[in-house]
């Protein structure tokens, strides 16, 4: 995950009810952009098992938008 978000804004991030993989995905997200499933698994350290479950559980809180299909 990237270091140049402060501990002060991923401890934020998991007040407003982000769990660890949602706040690793939604950083990865903002600092890459877009990106696959695998890819968010790959780079922000989340194991591939939970990727999919953390990325429905985000675009069903409004913290990102899913583009189905194949990449």
């Amino acid at each position: 995950m990237t270091p140049s978000v402060s501990e002060d804004a991923k401890k934020v991030l998991h007040e407003v009810g982000l769990t660890e993989y949602e706040t690793r995905a939604y950083l990865i997200l903002l600092e890459q952009g877009v990106m696959t499933a695998s890819e968010v698994s790959e780079n922000g350290g989340i194991p591939y098992s939970k990727v999919y479950e953390t990325l429905n559980s985000l675009e069903k809180k409004g913290w990102v938008e899913a583009e189905r299909g194949r990449p």
